[in-house]
């Protein structure tokens, strides 16, 4: 297409593919056979309008958790990644598991800590970083079994990531990686683990570590003007209000998805989208906000409490005891 200024054809159609976020690597997978959990149906036995309609990169889970927050439901998962339990595809740890089940996505809730540790610096503009949040990814990967993801042959970069939106939080990350004892071709490649969403784009691993790096609440304006409300939102978000750019960082995972961050930060926000939404003039700003920033309702709906179920929202004071 002109607006990328790539001309398909028989040469090129590859790299066409690697502009459509996150199928890039959805239909690599489907062109070798393969799925990250197992060896499936080959590609030349699915239809291209199936492959269209269906992800072979995630477990279940989180295919639909994305499938719900950025494309209404329609894309589906390819049938070799549909289990009833996931207990031998995710390589948890006692944090929150069990001997029968373990979550596929956890989002470990950072809302009811307190102390400077848990907030952003905003000290330096532009250097937005979370040191809570770096000693709890820390001591997460500290307790992920990453030995048997090596024995499957999976480079490091495909055993696991760890991801901000911020390259500040990164280079925290990285620093916080280095600080204790892991196998050396993981020590050594950590520019390929420790990644922003940009970086990662067009990649997979087994298990993605998010850390949301940002914390506090969004405040509805005072005066209810589109313009306050754009300002509140992008005060208080950035750009974790970009669809595309989350649409990427939450479909990096393959096995697990555990998500580091302020579940009432977020909440907040989407409380005001919807109440901006209400408030709106006219039916067309109403469907454009919901276009723009209703993903992450969609996205924080789909978190339960449910120790049993697939995807779960833990509180990080209830964990951290268990981490050490």
């Amino acid at each position: 297409p002109e607006e990328i200024g790539i001309i398909c054809d028989r040469d090129n159609f590859d790299d066409a593919l690697s502009w459509l976020t996150p199928f890039d690597r959805f239909f690599e997978k489907a062109k070798n056979g393969e799925s990250p959990a197992e060896k499936g149906t080959r590609a030349s036995e699915i239809p291209v309008t199936q492959m269209l309609a269906t992800q072979h990169r995630s477990l279940e889970p989180i295919g639909e958790l994305v499938s719900c927050t950025f494309y209404d439901h329609k894309v589906g998962t390819a049938s070799n990644l549909k289990h009833a339990n996931y207990r031998n595809l995710v390589p948890w740890h006692p944090v929150i598991d069990d001997e029968e089940r373990a979550p596929v996505i956890a989002w470990i809730d950072t809302s009811k800590l307190s102390g400077t540790e848990y907030e952003c610096d905003f000290t330096q503009p532009g250097r937005l970083f979370n040191v809570g949040e770096v000693e709890i990814v820390k001591r997460i990967v500290s307790g992920c079994d990453l030995g048997s993801l090596a024995e499957e042959g999976l480079v490091p970069e495909e055993r696991f990531k760890v991801l901000s939106p911020y390259g500040y939080q990164v280079a925290e990350l990285k620093k916080a990686l280095h600080s204790f004892q892991m196998a050396d071709d993981i020590s050594s490649n950590l520019d390929r683990i420790a990644q922003t969403i940009d970086s990662s784009q067009g990649g997979e691993s087994a298990i993605v570590i998010v850390s949301m790096t940002r914390t506090g609440k969004v405040s509805s304006p005072k005066r209810k003007t589109d313009e306050d409300y754009e300002t509140q939102i992008r005060r208080g978000l950035g750009f974790l209000t970009d669809s595309a750019r989350m649409n990427v960082m939450f479909s990096r995972a393959m096995r697990q998805l555990i998500i580091v961050g302020n579940y009432e930060l977020f909440r907040s926000f989407d409380e005001m989208v919807r109440e901006w939404t209400k408030n709106a003039a006219d039916n067309a700003k109403k469907k454009q906000l919901e276009a723009e920033f209703g993903f992450w309702g969609r996205l924080l709906d789909q978190f339960s409490d449910d120790p049993d179920a697939n995807i779960l929202r833990v509180d990080a004071q209830d964990i951290l005891g268990l981490i050490e």
